[in-house]
């Protein structure tokens, strides 16, 4: 029933303007499986804060 469901709301016709019809929930899971397959983009200044948070605590440093 759920599958079911699921495809006729993904077969219904886009509006103009959109290129999707997107269920809830789908763009969190669908970032934290990018996130999984391949790792967290971080910026310099988030990754050197962390780098010093571990030199402070006596754990490696991240690459």
């Amino acid at each position: 029933e759920i599958v079911r469901f699921i495809t006729h709301i993904k077969d219904t016709r886009l509006r103009p303007g959109f290129d999707a019809i997107r269920l809830p929930g789908e763009r969190a899971f669908k970032s934290l499986k990018d996130s999984l397959q391949h790792g967290l983009s971080l910026s310099d200044a988030k990754l050197e804060m962390l780098n010093r948070m571990a030199r402070k605590n006596g754990v490696s440093e991240l690459k």
